[in-house]
């Protein structure tokens, strides 16, 4: 029998926070958490399916002003374990780091990152039915490296903007004149 529907239900209810924290002039930290409780309600390959689990995704941005115009970065994120309909996810967690230097009176910025630098955020999960097991690694290119130049062109002082006056205001005044 080939069907594609597998679920009945899908239920999620969440919360998500987000905590902005200045720790000194020299370190910002973005901070987000979202919590949700995810249960799966169906049926297939003759495997009844009533489960779910509380999730909790975690991240960290921070930003460090090194002085002389350099400043690094470092983020972190986690997300736990997930029962996802019938796969059970592994938990997944990642570091990235970064340093840039900015150039020309603050004009141009040189920048190197680096992303998922232990190459831990890989999904792997495991699936199991009445009469089959599956289990699971993706292993994909996360781990990067990344070096950005950017520069400002223009002038960084912008002029403030002239009042204009339009055709209506202009037949206003002559109105007021003819009356006056």
């Amino acid at each position: 029998m080939q069907t594609d529907r597998n679920l009945d239900e899908a239920d999620y209810y969440s919360l998500s926070i987000g905590i902005p924290v200045n720790v000194g002039k020299w370190w910002n930290s973005n901070n987000s958490f979202s919590c949700y409780l995810g249960n799966y309600i169906g049926n297939y390959a003759d495997t009844e399916l009533n489960d779910g689990n509380l999730v909790l995704d975690m991240r960290t941005n921070n930003t460090f002003i090194l002085g002389n115009d350099w400043a690094a970065e470092l983020n972190f994120s986690y997300h736990t374990r997930e029962q996802y309909a019938f796969m059970n996810l592994d938990p997944m967690w990642g570091l990235g780091a970064g340093i840039q230097k900015q150039l020309f009176k603050k004009r141009s910025t040189l920048k190197l990152t680096f992303t998922d630098i232990f190459w831990t955020n890989l999904p792997s999960a495991f699936i199991k039915y009445t009469n089959y097991e599956e289990s699971f690694d993706v292993y994909r290119d996360t781990r990067m490296a990344t070096v950005s130049y950017t520069h400002r062109f223009g002038d960084s002082q912008v002029a403030p903007s002239r009042r204009r006056a339009g055709g209506a205001e202009d037949e206003k005044q002559r109105a007021a004149a003819v009356q006056g």
